[in-house]
C-alpha cells in the first residue's frame, strides 16, 4: 500500500508540473505531498513570481469508491491487472492511470494564500534558502530502518533547476531545514480548514 500511495503521490505531482508554464529565472515552484501510515494525503504547493508566492493547501478527505468501481476504464485495466506479472513493464503504467482514475474521485479540503515577499522577507529568504539547497540538506541520510511512517516527496524546480527527493520519517531532529521549512509555510494561514486537518496527523508541524 505504502508504494502505491508513493507513485501516486508522484504521479500527481508530475501531472502537476505538466500544467505550468515554463519557469522563469528568479521564480520557483515546490510540491510536498505527503502521506502517512495511515493514508491520510496532503499536497502543499508553492508558486513564487515575482515578489508573489501564491501557497496551496490540500487535505485528500475521502475517495468516492462506488464511483471509482463504475468507471468503464478503471473496470478495464482491474480486469486486466491479473494478466501481468509484477515484473512485466506494462503493469506500471497500468498503475499510473489506476492512480489517475482515483484523483478523479478524491474529495479534498483545499484553501490557498497569497504573500508579499517585499514585506515578508524573512519568507522570501527562506524559500530562496531551500531553492538553492540539494538532496544531502533536504533529506540527509539517517542511520536508522523504518520500516513504516511518514512519506514525503518534494519537488523543486527554477530556471535551472528540477530535482526531486523522497524522503521517509520527516522530524525537526532528522531533517531541520525541509520540516522548519513546512512549519513556516504551514504558518502563513495557520487557521485555514486544511492546514489544521494537515496538521492533526504530524506533530512536528505543529
Amino acid at each position: 500500500m505504502k508504494n502505491l500511495l508513493l507513485a501516486t503521490v508522484l504521479l500527481l505531482i508530475s501531472s502537476a508540473l505538466l500544467a505550468q508554464n515554463a519557469v522563469k529565472k528568479g521564480d520557483i515552484v515546490i510540491h510536498l505531498a505527503g502521506t502517512d501510515y495511515s493514508d491520510h494525503t496532503y499536497n502543499i504547493d508553492i508558486y513564487k513570481k515575482g515578489n508573489s508566492t501564491k501557497i496551496v493547501y490540500a487535505y485528500r478527505d475521502s475517495l468516492k469508491g462506488s464511483k471509482v468501481k463504475a468507471d468503464p476504464e478503471y473496470r478495464r485495466i482491474h480486469n486486466n491487472m491479473a494478466k501481468y506479472s509484477s515484473a512485466d513493464t506494462k503493469r506500471n503504467p497500468a498503475w499510473d492511470t489506476i492512480g489517475m482514475i482515483f484523483e478523479k474521485y478524491y474529495a479534498y479540503t483545499r484553501d490557498s494564500i497569497t504573500l508579499n515577499l517585499k514585506t515578508d522577507t524573512s519568507y522570501s529568504n527562506l524559500l530562496q534558502h531551500v531553492a538553492k539547497a540539494d538532496k544531502a540538506q533536504l533529506t540527509p541520510k539517517i542511520d536508522v530502518i523504518v520500516l513504516d511512517g511518514n512519506g514525503m516527496i518534494i519537488n523543486i524546480i527554477t530556471a535551472d533547476k528540477n530535482m526531486q527527493a523522497e524522503v521517509s520519517n520527516p522530524e525537526v531532529k532528522t531533517h531541520p531545514l525541509l520540516v522548519g521549512f513546512i512549519i513556516n509555510t504551514l504558518n502563513k494561514d495557520k487557521n485555514s480548514s486544511a492546514v489544521q486537518k494537515i496538521r492533526k496527523y504530524y506533530i512536528d508541524f505543529r
